[in-house]
């Protein structure tokens, strides 16, 4: 391989030889502009010599180490056409290189803004070649506050994809935004748009991010998304999970860091067992004689006049009359105590407090609708410091009450228990719940609709990721 050029620098002649050319033996005229003088034709035999002035004829030859990488490169760009519409090639390679926005390869080498598969190139924004880019973080917003026990981290696929994202690499992490900017931080590979992390750590800040990903190893991804972080306070009271066997006078066992812990009243050997539809093990309570009762205790005392939420997951196997979830009641007759109470009255989840002995001093709010027997439900309830009442179905908010500034607690000689499935009033146990409670949680805030949602589509997911709800991975 070569190639020829005529170079006029050369103000010299030299003489061009040839043994028996034909096209020396045409008319001079067809020499063109490379003739400047007369031609006289040869004898047959001899060697022709003619004089062309100022001019240099000279030939390059390309070395064969450049002309194999010319071989090379043009093979690679008609694979990468004809290979237009498989899958691409991307390696991970960390950070942003893998499956970038500009097609093959990272930021830099070949993938790099002005190269192959640059934002100008073959597989770049106006090319072919199937990319994936950042996922967009939807929940928890960022610098949102939790309390301090699930958080659901969902995410959604970035629009520009042009490629199915297969799974996705979620990394999280609460030692601050430095360990995660370079970093994969407690990695989980998951085929949904969402990964549960429990328990959440009180008084921390979490950071998190997630890339899209082809394959389930994590190797071949795209870019991570934007750093985002969200905060968990102290305000978990008590937290009952009901994972242990347990029957009369066996305790149940908080799992805040309060060590608010119950014991079993039952006439059953044993109370707590699987249910489908729940996490782990319930409390099962038959509307004879089952409920547990909480010690006293500075954290739980503080309830009776603060801010308060009570969240709980349940499930009735019979829907009539009232029936007790989570309440406190004093000592006075049933007439004029008072007192705080989540129950299902036929069926309907309601919330009540009373401050005086009147039941025109009782603000409560309630459900429009009654929840059938069997079906399990996730319900929270609030009070904040105006006595303002609200519940939360599922994670939606359902009812909100007239903040009355006017009541105030007095709970001075107060000896009646925290109970779960009973409702004390006087000397007497009442409203028995006939079902399965779990997931009991008390909190000493008011907690927001955000933390309500998030609180259950957590737990949702960790039962049945199959039928989370299309609000949990929602905008």
């Amino acid at each position: 391989m070569f190639i020829s050029q005529v170079n006029f620098a050369s103000q010299s002649s030299f003489l061009l030889a040839s043994q028996n050319l034909s096209p020396l033996q045409t008319p001079a005229t067809q020499l063109g502009s490379l003739s400047t003088s007369s031609y006289t034709a040869p004898e047959p035999t001899e060697e022709v010599y003619q004089t062309i002035p100022r001019r240099q004829i000279t030939t390059h030859f390309i070395p064969s180490s450049v002309q194999a990488f010319i071989l090379s490169t043009f093979v690679l760009l008609s694979g990468c056409l004809l290979d237009r519409a498989g899958t691409a090639l991307p390696s991970d390679g960390g950070g942003d290189t893998g499956i970038a926005d500009g097609g093959m390869g990272g930021d830099g080498g070949m993938g790099g803004d002005g190269g192959i598969g640059g934002d100008g190139g073959m597989g770049g924004d106006g090319g072919s070649l199937p990319s994936l880019n950042a996922p967009a973080l939807i929940r928890p917003s960022d610098g949102l506050s939790l309390a301090p026990t699930r958080a659901l981290l969902a995410w959604q696929a970035s629009p520009a994809d042009t490629i199915s994202a297969e799974s996705y690499q979620s990394c999280f992490t609460n030692d601050g935004p430095a360990s995660i900017a370079s970093d994969c931080p407690n990695p989980s590979i998951t085929t949904n748009r969402f990964h549960v992390i429990h328990p959440l750590t009180p008084n921390s800040t979490t950071h998190w991010k997630v890339r899209s990903c082809i394959g389930n190893d994590g190797t071949n991804c795209g870019p991570y998304s934007a750093v985002q972080s969200f905060t968990t306070d102290n305000s978990l009271v008590a937290w009952f999970k009901f994972n242990m066997s347990a029957g009369n006078n066996d305790p149940i066992t908080d799992s805040s860091t309060s060590g608010n812990n119950g014991v079993i009243t039952s006439d059953n050997p044993n109370n707590v067992m699987s249910s489908p539809g729940a996490l782990d093990m319930t409390l099962a309570l038959d509307g004879s004689n089952d409920y547990a009762t909480l010690t006293s205790s500075s954290s739980l005392d503080s309830l009776n006049t603060g801010s308060l939420s009570i969240e709980a997951h349940l499930m009735q196997t019979a829907t009539g009359g009232e029936q007790a979830i989570f309440t406190r009641g004093d000592t006075d007759d049933a007439l004029s105590n008072q007192f705080y109470a989540l129950t299902m009255v036929d069926g309907v989840l309601t919330f009540e407090h009373r401050a005086s002995g009147s039941d025109s001093d009782s603000p409560s709010v309630a459900r429009t609708s009654a929840t059938p027997s069997m079906t399990w439900f996730h319900a929270v309830a609030t009070r904040d410091f105006g006595n303002e009442l609200r519940l939360f179905y599922n994670g939606q908010a359902e009812a909100l009450s007239t903040p009355d500034n006017s009541q105030t607690f007095d709970w001075s000689g107060f000896d009646r228990p925290l109970a779960i499935g009973a409702f004390f009033w006087d000397a007497m146990s009442l409203s028995l719940y006939q079902g399965s409670i779990d997931e009991i949680a008390v909190y000493n805030r008011a907690i927001t609709g955000p933390v309500a949602l998030n609180n259950y589509c957590a737990l949702k997911a960790l039962i049945d990721a199959t039928t989370l709800d299309a609000a949990c991975l929602a905008e």
